[in-house]
């Protein structure tokens, strides 16, 4: 499976477990906030490789 792909899809579920964490989990909203604000960005990193990305 490629990389980038895996990487996309750890880094979205990250971002949605960081939206709706502060309802279900004992976790502070800003914690959640900054977790979410860099899965963010290896989220749309990885959407550019995954885009860009050859196979060889």
């Amino acid at each position: 499976m490629n990389k980038y792909l895996v990487l996309l899809l750890v880094t979205g579920i990250i971002v949605l477990l960081g939206f709706f964490a502060p309802d279900y989990l004992p976790v502070s909203d800003r914690a959640a906030r900054s977790i979410t604000g860099w899965s963010w960005v290896l989220c749309v990193y990885a959407f550019v490789k995954f885009l860009t990305y050859k196979g060889y």
